[in-house]
């Protein structure tokens, strides 16, 4: 890629950022006014439903029916549907209630009731409370109205509310009510803002597809909007009043499973250092779990009011642990964590709030949809500053400092890294190099020369972060790369490349350029990775014996005539060794290093043709190096000649014949270990001495 490709590509991340926050504008203010225009629409009817309980324009018997769930149109079915009419008939099966089921809440109904509580150790109040929905395993059960007075269903609805039972409809009696001006009004413009999010961060998902986050993100609005519409607010049943009850709470609790499910993941993405991957697996097996008894068929009511009961402990427990994780993330100083906290701290307290409301506990009024909007916004501005920043700097950063580099350095960002940070690893370090370079270069321009390296270096890289590795850096035509997985991947990487030069040099005989050949050294160990320079100009690299000899051993693919060369480090680290096809080649001294390095030759890139000959004389090969370890330097001259008649060109079997011959003329020391002692093989095959 050239620079000038290299600067396209980063106006296009720009100008895609800029594209999303035009498109989030223009979804905000067109999305919003539509929610707003029906927000008057069903405002207006509330209004009226309001007038209708205070008696305004109100005949006593429209207060009357209002106030007790009831109208002039209504019929049986609606009673059949209604809360007392479930009540009844479940207490008739439990063999408490003796009258007829008819749906209208009398004394019967209620002594019938106080029976249950009494038999169950409830509290004998004659009122549905939580725990006696529970028992009955009744859900969504509203609060029942006695009087049928206008000012006493009022004011019966008032004591089951909690609020001042004067028989009017004064503004607490409309907040509990929901009937309050601002409610239609607010409730409108936060589904409007959950959805406008929702399609914003699907939009950012459709543009970026490595930015997951974003369609979790979309997919937490949409779900929390929905559960809002049904559980907050029951604004769902205005849209759709003639849904079957029962099918729509088990909706609302599959999506309260999945909903929060999401949120677990999405946490976890933000923060995945701090966030057990095992805790996130057990809340999915218990909500799937939660979830499948509520699609189960003929599951008793009160074995799935304890599965209830044991979700809402669940939920709770995983709450405060995301509240702790949040907490550590804060202190750790990462990345929004404390407008996260804040964001889900007030969405738990409303939440909570709220249910100690509704079990009229507390008197504060619901504040769930506040929690929501905080917690929503909270989110959607950490994904705003942390994909802004991303896109407008990670693109142009990572090709001087790879994210991998970052990620062993325990960095989020490059805006992170500071002089001396530095980590030990166990790594594999790959070094190639082309053959003949200066050679090659000499017989171009300045210019040529940069098209070739570049075009040679575009070909590779990828092949690299293929075998999940990354690129330290380049020195000149040589490559340095690092794999912090496993050897496997290195070698599989080295092989990869050679494969890959094989079609490179195809296309460079096409258009008239000689093929190049390169050499690779892998070797895999102990090493430090970290920032080094000046504070005027600083860059990653890795340092340590483990560097320096996997340097050597690059060098001695000259000196041996061979594409690659493992040590033996690498190759003990190996999974399964015999899936390549691999051959010793020697035991080195390597320069700087005290104790001998054996070395591997890996030949499954080698044309057909070598190939085969080196699996044939694998055996002959060995043998050979067998005798001459024992000394017996005239055998091992014999065999390798019978190696190199099968091959003239095995420059391996030609360093151990002229090896041979050096001995057998000269001798050698009898502590002598067979050990070679490279000198130098700058431009040719190196000078060796007996060791």
């Amino acid at each position: 890629m050239s620079v000038f490709d290299c600067h396209t590509k980063e106006l296009e991340v720009i100008s895609v950022s800029k594209k999303s926050v035009r498109w989030f504008i223009f979804l905000f203010f067109f999305v919003l006014p539509v929610f707003g225009v029906t927000s008057e629409i069903l405002g207006l009817e509330n209004e009226k439903k309001g007038e209708e309980i205070g008696g305004r324009n109100q005949s006593p018997e429209q207060v009357e029916a209002f106030a007790s769930g009831k109208s002039k149109n209504s019929d049986p079915q609606s009673n059949r549907e209604s809360t007392t009419f479930r009540l009844q008939k479940r207490l008739k099966e439990l063999g408490y209630y003796p009258g007829s089921i008819d749906g209208i809440w009398g004394k019967q109904t209620e002594i019938a009731l106080q029976e249950f509580q009494k038999h169950n150790s409830l509290s004998v109040t004659g009122k549905i409370d939580s725990q006696t929905r529970h028992k009955l395993g009744l859900m969504a059960i509203e609060p029942k109205v006695q009087k049928k007075e206008p000012a006493g269903a009022i004011k019966g609805t008032q004591e089951d509310h909690r609020i001042s039972a004067v028989g009017k409809l004064d503004a607490a009696t409309r907040n509990g009510l929901s009937l309050t001006a601002a409610g239609p009004a607010f409730r409108l413009f936060l589904l409007g803002s959950l959805l406008t999010m929702a399609l914003f961060h699907l939009l950012l998902f459709g543009l970026h597809r490595k930015e997951i986050i974003t369609l979790y993100f979309a997919c937490l609005c949409v779900l929390t909007a929905f559960l809002y519409m049904m559980s907050v607010e029951k604004f769902f049943f205005d849209l759709f009043p003639h849904i079957d009850r029962a099918i729509a709470v088990k909706i609302e609790y599959l999506c309260a499973y999945l909903g929060f499910t999401i949120l677990m993941i999405f946490i976890r993405k933000l923060y995945a250092k701090e966030f057990s991957k095992t805790i996130l697996r057990v809340s999915q097996i218990l909500f799937l779990g939660f979830a499948l008894q509520i699609l189960l068929p003929n599951i008793e009511a009160q074995i799935r009011a304890y599965v209830m009961m044991a979700s809402g402990v669940m939920v709770f427990v995983f709450c405060l642990y995301l509240i702790y994780i949040l907490i550590r993330a804060g202190l750790r100083r990462r990345e929004g964590a404390i407008l996260s906290l804040v964001g889900f701290f007030c969405l738990f307290t409303t939440i909570i709030n709220d249910i100690l409301y509704d079990q009229s506990i507390i008197y504060f009024g619901r504040l769930a949809h506040f929690g929501i909007f905080i917690f929503i916004f909270a989110q959607a501005s950490i994904l705003y500053l942390r994909f802004s920043k991303s896109s407008n700097r990670v693109v142009v950063y990572e090709r001087f400092v790879p994210k991998h580099f970052l990620k062993n350095l325990d960095k989020e960002d490059i805006v992170d890294v500071k002089l001396g940070d530095n980590a030990q690893l166990t790594m594999s370090v790959l070094f190639s190099d082309i053959r003949n370079f200066t050679t090659l270069s000499e017989k171009m321009t300045p210019e040529e020369n940069f098209k070739f390296i570049n075009s040679y270096l575009g070909v590779m890289g990828p092949v690299i972060r293929r075998h999940k590795g990354f690129i330290d850096k380049y020195i000149g035509d040589a490559i340095m790369a690092l794999f912090s997985n496993n050897a496997d991947d290195a070698v599989e990487g080295a092989i990869g490349m050679l494969r890959k030069l094989v079609e490179y040099n195809a296309g460079r005989k096409r258009a008239g350029y000689v093929p190049i050949q390169i050499g690779i050294g892998i070797n895999t160990g102990i090493l430090r990775i970290g920032i080094v320079g000046e504070h005027g100009r600083i860059e990653g690299t890795a340092i340590g014996d483990t560097v320096n000899i996997a340097s050597r051993i690059e060098e001695l693919t000259k000196m041996y005539g061979v594409s690659l060369l493992i040590s033996d480090q690498t190759y003990n680290r190996l999974e399964n060794p015999k899936k390549y096809h691999i051959r010793k080649i020697d035991r080195e001294k390597i320069r700087g290093k005290a104790e001998p390095v054996t070395v591997w030759e890996v030949f499954d890139a080698d044309p057909p043709d070598v190939l085969k000959y080196k699996l044939d004389t694998a055996a002959m090969f060995e043998d050979a190096r067998s005798l001459y370890q024992s000394k017996r330097f005239e055998e091992a001259n014999e065999m390798f000649m019978d190696c190199l008649a099968r091959n003239p060109r095995d420059k391996t079997a030609e360093v151990y014949r002229e090896r041979c011959k050096l001995y057998m003329k000269m001798g050698v020391d009898e502590n002598w270990e067979g050990i070679a002692r490279h000198i130098t093989y700058e431009r040719a095959p190196g000078i060796l001495s007996p060791g």
